[in-house]
């Protein structure tokens, strides 16, 4: 809208100018080519200031759009790593509830963590530190640490249980597999930040 309250000045300015002519010089035609020559500067200057409008507004929404293609392709991969916090989240459930109808080793929930969540994590990793370095985000870049302390405590809890003896033999009771349940939660709960903060760059206000 800026450049539209700029034109109207603009045009207000030069029919002063042309009214002030006429009133108190007459109207010849010296003075006609004068006010031509000022309407024709006045038209330049007009057209300058448009086009940098123009291809200021065009730059920045061309940035949102880049932005938003990458935050989209991002967004893709954690929620995808949520399938697998889920998985791991209704093992918990059924176990902390006695509703398991499986026996779940250390080794072998462990081993599911690391296989599927822990692995596809450290694919994902390089492109959301490459997409918080492409839009200069220090909220994103807060939110990927978080997530990432939070699944790589988890991994060290469970790489200790997966080390003790008798790992392969030892299940998860309801006990225990309560307490897991809030881990993968809290994990639960930093990959919903880190998604809410993508979709901070994909809905642009």
């Amino acid at each position: 809208m800026f450049w539209v309250y700029l034109a109207i000045n603009l045009y207000l300015i030069s029919m002063l100018v042309f009214v002030s002519v006429q009133f108190f010089g007459g109207f010849d035609i010296g003075k006609i080519s004068a006010f031509g020559s000022v309407l024709g500067g006045i038209g330049s200057l007009f057209a300058g200031f448009v086009a940098i409008y123009l291809f200021n507004d065009w730059k920045e929404q061309h940035n949102k759009q880049i932005l938003a293609s990458e935050a989209k392709d991002t967004f893709k991969m954690i929620h995808k790593e949520r399938d697998s916090i889920h998985l791991l989240k209704f093992t918990c459930i059924d176990l902390s509830q006695g509703k398991s109808t499986k026996n779940v080793s250390w080794h072998s929930f462990t081993l599911d963590f690391e296989n599927n969540l822990l692995s596809l994590f450290n694919i994902n990793k390089d492109k959301m530190t490459s997409f918080c370095y492409l839009s200069e985000g220090q909220d994103a870049f807060n939110l990927m640490i978080s997530y990432r302390k939070e699944i790589d405590k988890v991994a060290k809890i469970l790489a200790i249980e997966k080390s003790k003896p008798f790992s392969q033999t030892t299940f998860l009771t309801q006990e225990s597999g309560v307490w897991v349940l809030g881990l993968i939660k809290d994990i639960e709960t930093k990959n919903g930040d880190l998604l809410d903060g993508l979709k901070t760059y994909i809905f642009v206000k």
